[in-house]
């Protein structure tokens, strides 16, 4: 009798250990760091919102911090298929902006992103705008398309055959009525870059990749593609397109995705902890101060936003001749 106590006791006392171990946040996802896929090169927009969502990540995620994997190369498609390939565990989440809506459009990507990514949510929105060096001789719009109907063509920095700094530039160009020749790089801080070395005439960029070298006096920006200016003090007196004659209104926006088969607990848990993050007043400070306006979104809603774009853009593109254009200069 007294061994079959024993045992009794053996028994219970093991089954809440497991209870206890089940419910402990050591049993729990996650239970190891987060990896965070940026598919640009470190220094621009998309790497330093993705630096200030993970920097107080631990507070949310059981103590588990978020470590940025830079995988910058193929106008961002290499970066974005490895998301996709990812172990579908909810381990690997990566940034998602309109750089996935696009290409899949031209055939450039071997899936089309928004079908097979799921959303985490949405950080935040800007708009686009075009900077060119300080040194140049155009100070303004209006110059700067003198300049390019006079020299014919000017070269012009984007970060991906088809994204929206590629459509952004040119749509300008073609209702300013002169020629953009494309060049592309692995990231806005590479554009940039090409820029201050004189390399290339202009990018469009988010006011994130610029604003330093703005405040600097080392680059000037011309123009943004929002409905407003930007609410940014630093680019109070840099007007819209649409202030200067020009249909050209083309939004950034950025957040968080990962592979669409993760399973749903984890999905959960991390929509959870991104809003907490965005709520979270150290995060919605440094998203600010780099010049995005904080703009949350959950999972369902920021995944609308992905089709809706993609849907847009295609007819956007069609009904203004852009699709074609850009499919040639991928020849």
């Amino acid at each position: 009798m007294k061994r079959l106590i024993v045992c009794c006791l053996i028994l219970a006392i093991a089954a809440a250990g497991s209870v206890l171990a089940a419910d402990s946040p050591r049993g729990k996802f996650p239970s190891k760091p987060i990896n965070v896929i940026v598919p640009y090169a470190p220094g621009g927009s998309s790497d330093l919102i993705a630096r200030a969502v993970s920097k107080v990540s631990p507070k949310y995620f059981n103590g588990q911090t978020m470590v940025i994997v830079n995988k910058p190369g193929g106008s961002s498609n290499i970066g974005l298929m490895e998301l996709v390939n990812a172990p579908a565990d909810g381990y690997t989440i990566g940034i998602t902006n309109n750089a996935m809506v696009t290409p899949p459009l031209f055939g450039n990507t071997q899936v089309n992103y928004p079908d097979v990514l799921d959303a985490v949510g949405q950080a935040g929105t800007i708009p686009y705008i075009l900077a060119v060096n300080a040194e140049a001789p155009y100070k303004t719009l209006e110059e700067f398309v003198a300049f390019a109907k006079k020299a014919g063509s000017v070269k012009f920095a984007h970060t991906g055959i088809g994204n929206a700094t590629h459509i952004t530039g040119e749509r300008f160009a073609m209702q300013a009525g002169f020629k953009m020749t494309p060049v592309t790089f692995d990231g806005g801080s590479k554009a940039v870059a090409a820029v201050l070395g004189g390399h290339v005439d202009c990018t469009v960029q988010t006011p994130l990749d610029v604003k330093e070298l703005f405040k600097a006096g080392k680059l000037r920006v011309l123009a943004g593609a929002g409905d407003k200016r930007i609410d940014d003090p630093l680019f109070k007196d840099v007007p819209t397109f649409k202030e200067k004659g020009f249909d050209v209104k083309i939004i950034l926006w950025q957040g968080l995705g990962l592979p669409i088969k993760a399973p749903a607990e984890a999905k959960k848990i991390l929509a959870d902890g991104f809003k907490n993050i965005m709520s979270d007043q150290e995060t919605r400070k440094a998203i600010s101060d780099l010049g995005l306006m904080v703009d949350y979104l959950g999972p369902a809603d920021f995944k609308k936003v992905w089709h809706d774009e993609q849907v847009f853009m295609k007819k956007f593109m069609t009904d203004t001749g852009m699709f074609e254009m850009i499919k040639s200069q991928q020849k």
